[in-house]
């Protein structure tokens, strides 16, 4: 069993006729992790590549010990494109983040240590945004693309939403 998230190595990626990833050599290991990095460096185009939608010019990607895209991972890695009205992932105060599974109807709660802690199922199918709220922050509310409606589950620690802990704000 590997100890690491991703392990990637001589990654190039093509696309058209411009080099946009060069023999990139990469390891994660387990927690959280955040790609920051101006417009254009890239960031989208290895999302792409972990979640194994990425046509790959050479170079190996596995992501939990698996090749990116294989069938054992579709369980264990949520993916969605760049949306402005797409909120799905949040973290609480211990650092436990909290994932829309998109298509499985279900919130997947990650461990500060990358483990699966548990899954929340919801009446709809695809979940799409997640917001911590309530007077003591530890609602979880959660919207559905298809039938339109929001539903609600409890947590025991609060979240880290803005308009949680800095008034004002919204």
């Amino acid at each position: 069993m590997t100890k690491n998230a991703v392990e990637i190595s001589s990654l190039v990626v093509v696309r058209g006729s411009l080099e946009v990833l060069h023999g990139l050599d990469l390891t994660i290991g387990g927690g959280v992790t955040g790609l920051l990095g101006p417009s254009g460096c890239g960031k989208t185009t290895l999302m792409r590549c972990l979640a194994g939608v990425q046509r790959i010019h050479s170079g190996e990607v596995r992501v939990f010990g698996e090749e990116a895209g294989s069938p054992a991972l579709r369980d264990r890695l949520g993916y969605d494109t760049q949306a402005a009205e797409k909120n799905w992932l949040r973290t609480d105060i211990d650092g436990r983040i909290y994932l829309a599974r998109l298509s499985a109807g279900k919130i997947a709660i990650i461990g500060a240590d990358g483990s699966l802690r548990r899954e929340v199922p919801v009446s709809g199918k695809q979940p799409t945004n997640l917001t911590f709220g309530g007077a003591d922050g530890k609602t979880v509310f959660v919207t559905q693309k298809e039938g339109r409606f929001i539903e609600a589950f409890r947590v025991d620690r609060p979240g880290r939403e803005p308009c949680l802990h800095l008034p004002g704000m919204c």
